[in-house]
């Protein structure tokens, strides 16, 4: 694309493609992993491609494979601002082919990252010297640990990179303690550290790519419920199921609606379980519909919940909704037995004073010819497909190259990131591919893995 249409591009284990296009333009790039046994995983993080309602107006295609020429017949995806699509996973083998059509008005940009990743389900698949992804199970580069990039789309790679020491600088240059970010609460003045995107990628689900599907949270986890970090809802009827383990229970706020419309023209509601269908203002636990921000807090809920937009207005928005899962399991459970069976066996003693207080008065006011009766107790390379302004203010740190550039994990041009969940692909890349020198064989992998919703993205069947 740009001064790279019609090239074909080795990659490196992370990095960008970004392009900011014209009028008129029909263009491709074909993408090759860095080893012949890794699959590739797209993130995209800015989509201004021309789109309206349900249909695109200029496209970006995703084929699998290496192509030259093309067909309706072999797309696997086409995504345009209007797609709802912000993840890709290649599920053949470690090329994919992307094609940039527009039409005579209205240019557009888009900025994809990309991260190759070793199949965890695929020959010699133990992740020993690279990093192993909580819920993906990707087998990433170790250099891509705790470099600011959630490359492995479930946040794992990014927990516990900060120690309680470290300090978090506000961009008013004002300094928090790093425990204090991403926990609900703003503590900087521009709210920086409760941001989704960059600089502070507070991990967050969104609902736009699982509408009507189930969402898994990992126990012990926090972040935010939010519709979509790249884009806004318009007309949208949205109902998302999330849950996690049976002994730990979902708790809800503050609600962040500043970006709904006003006067009550949209509105959020909560409701306990899986209510996806029927989950509405009369069954809501609570509902929600005023553009502010909320204080309020769902705390009486269960290990699942449904979170149902009804955005029918052709405004759109957007909204935040923090949550922490909270364990409520055996320990718990048995301090509020503990407080039961006292309570339970004050009662019992009661019971038996009163019954021996009783005895007592009556056998002493009986008649003397009435006989005594006794009682007796009983739970990230950047490439541009043409020069390519930069995304952020100057005073950003960030280093972006204009050509292919080895990655190091010192400088990592990493930009915004969405968080949804997807199951890996199936392995169907050639056997007798040697894995990356991160992969030592060993016995097949046998992790299980959370079932997550598929979304329509992948496994798609191999071209023409």
């Amino acid at each position: 694309m740009g001064a790279r249409c019609g090239s074909r591009v080795t990659l490196d284990q992370a990095g960008y493609i970004s392009w900011t296009y014209g009028n008129n333009v029909d263009c491709y790039i074909n993408l090759v992993a860095p080893g012949a046994s890794d699959l590739l995983y797209l993130q995209i993080l800015e989509n201004r491609i021309e789109g309206g309602g349900s249909s695109c107006y200029d496209h970006l295609y995703v084929y699998e494979g290496i192509h030259t020429g093309f067909s309706s017949s072999g797309i696997h995806a086409d995504i345009c601002g209007s797609s709802g699509i912000t993840e890709y996973t290649s599920s053949l083998d470690h090329t994919l082919t992307l094609r940039l059509v527009s039409d005579v008005s209205t240019p557009g940009s888009f900025t994809i990252l990309y991260t190759a990743y070793a199949d965890p389900f695929g020959p010699g698949a133990a992740c020993e010297s690279g990093f192993s992804c909580d819920v993906t199970d990707r087998c990433i580069h170790p250099d891509l640990r705790c470099d600011t990039m959630d490359n492995c789309g479930d946040g794992s790679d990014e927990l516990s990179c900060l120690t309680s020491g470290d300090t978090w600088v506000c961009s008013d240059g004002s300094s928090i303690p790093a425990s204090l970010l991403c926990d609900g609460t703003r503590d900087c003045s521009d709210h920086g550290d409760e941001r989704t995107t960059f600089p502070t990628y507070c991990a967050s689900v969104e609902i736009a790519p699982s509408c009507y599907s189930s969402v898994y949270l990992q126990p012990d986890s926090s972040g935010y419920i939010v519709y979509s970090n790249n884009a806004s809802y318009s007309g949208t009827v949205c109902a998302t199921h999330l849950y996690t383990a049976a002994d730990y229970t979902v708790q809800l706020g503050p609600f962040d609606l500043t970006d709904m419309p006003g006067g009550c023209a949209d509105s959020i509601h909560v409701c306990d379980g899986n209510a996806m269908y029927t989950c509405e203002f009369t069954t809501s636990t609570r509902s929600f519909c005023l553009n502010e921000y909320q204080e309020d807090r769902v705390r009486r809920l269960s290990s699942e919940v449904t979170i149902r937009l009804e955005g029918g207005t052709a405004a759109g928005g957007n909204f935040k909704i923090f949550y922490r899962l909270q364990y409520i399991g055996p320990q718990s459970l048995s301090t509020a037995a503990i407080v039961g069976i006292a309570a339970g066996s004050g009662v019992v003693v009661m019971v038996m004073v009163g019954v021996a207080v009783y005895c007592c008065y009556s056998n002493n006011n009986r008649s003397p010819s009435t006989p005594r009766v006794g009682v007796e107790g009983t739970p990230r390379e950047h490439i541009p497909m043409q020069a390519y302004p930069q995304l952020y203010p100057a005073s950003s740190s960030l280093p972006y190259t204009s050509e292919l550039s080895a990655h190091t994990s010192s400088s990592l041009p990493y930009a915004d990131l969405p968080y949804t969940l997807h199951p890996p692909p199936a392995y169907s890349a050639d056997p007798s591919s040697a894995p990356p020198p991160y992969m030592a064989p060993k016995e097949p992998h046998r992790r299980l893995v959370q079932h997550q919703p598929d979304t329509g993205h992948q496994g798609l069947p191999y071209p023409d």
